[in-house]
């Protein structure tokens, strides 16, 4: 039995839904909201730049975290 690839079946669905988010996050009234209540307004990366991104962090810090005992890995 072959599972289903659901980052490539979901693909287009994120896609879609990243770049509706990003068109109304661009809009004033969603960015004077933003600033409003104390955040920087940014520009969301592409869903696979944010993927390469956590992946790295992941790799960065997951062993110190591991070594430090901060983890409650099994």
């Amino acid at each position: 039995m072959r599972l289903p690839n659901l980052a490539l079946e979901l693909r287009p669905v994120i896609d879609r839904l990243h770049a509706e988010l990003k068109a109304v996050a661009a809009t004033p009234e969603v960015r004077d909201v933003i600033v409003r209540i104390g955040t920087i307004p940014v520009d969301s990366p592409p869903p696979t730049e944010l993927q390469k991104f956590l992946a790295s962090e992941i790799d960065r810090w997951g062993s110190l975290i591991q070594r430090a005992g901060l983890a409650k890995t099994e």
